[in-house]
């Protein structure tokens, strides 16, 4: 890691997390929040680093670019791809078919709260394609998406959440442990 302070942030945040429980509204959310912290300060750093390289020019470095796209360019899809099937693919599964069965819907028209189950379902089909550019960017387009939902007060504070929101922020660890992974051996 490039900045000598981002691991001890890092550790900070996920100390946090690991507290909040798993099994209660509050605590998933809570959870997934501090998570999210510790994930945004590493994709900032990934990105960054893509800059100095030359790899993403700063134009291009929006933050939900940051968060999907230049993970994946920076960790590489395949290497991505095989983390997270090892990992978490049950938990990949679980909110996959809790999105496709429709208990949730992630995606939303811009400008109101009516669900865009197309955009659901491209990310999902992604997912479900193996392909792994598409697979990593369908789970980072639901993970971002879902943040944007529970920063901007759109994600329902209610107890089927944490149908969602368990296995999704196994997932979020899932990603972090690999970015920081590659950001130590870069």
């Amino acid at each position: 890691m490039t900045n000598p302070h981002l691991n001890q942030f890092v550790e900070a945040w996920l100390g946090k997390a690991e507290n909040y429980s798993n099994t209660e509204l509050q605590g998933v959310f809570d959870r997934f929040f501090s998570l999210f912290v510790s994930f945004n300060a590493l994709y900032q750093d990934a990105t960054n680093q893509l800059i100095a390289r030359q790899r993403i020019t700063p134009q291009s470095a929006t933050d939900s670019q940051s968060a999907t796209k230049h993970v994946i360019a920076f960790i590489g899809p395949r290497n991505l791809q095989n983390w997270l099937i090892q990992n978490c693919q049950n938990d990949i599964d679980e909110m996959v078919r809790l999105i496709e069965d429709g208990t949730f819907y992630i995606n939303t028209h811009r400008g109101s709260s009516l669900p865009d189950h197309a955009s659901d379902r491209e990310q999902t089909r992604g997912i479900k394609s193996l392909e792994p550019e598409k697979y990593c960017l369908g789970i980072l387009k639901l993970i971002y998406k879902t943040r944007c939902n529970m920063f901007h007060g759109s994600k329902e504070f209610s107890h089927i959440q944490i149908q969602l929101l368990r296995p999704m922020n196994s997932i979020l660890l899932a990603v972090i442990n690999c970015l920081r992974s590659a950001l130590g051996n870069s």
